[in-house]
């Protein structure tokens, strides 16, 4: 019974840490990488309107930064209102 029972806590510290940290998918463009966090996400719709050649959710990776320059992709970012979509910088 003591065991059944640190298996379950274990199991649901699990769960509330994964729920914590999220997920996180980066696409990179060679300079910039852009990071998605899709449990932030609201559905805004700016990223495909200001970049739809990057930002496709009907194509799979939905997320092609190879297709605007760091400078675009940044700019685009700064305007994400959830905060979903980051970028670090590669070196």
């Amino acid at each position: 019974m003591k065991r059944a029972a640190i298996a379950a806590l274990f199991f649901i510290l699990n769960l509330i840490n994964w729920k914590i940290m999220g997920t996180t998918k980066t696409y990179s463009n060679g300079e910039v990488k852009v990071i998605w966090k899709p449990e932030l996400c609201e559905h805004a719709g700016i990223c495909v309107k200001m970049l739809p050649q990057v930002y496709n959710p009907k194509e799979r990776p939905w997320i092609k930064a190879e297709n605007a320059s760091s400078e675009e992709l940044k700019n685009q970012i700064s305007k994400c209102p959830s905060g979903a979509l980051s970028y670090s910088e590669e070196k």
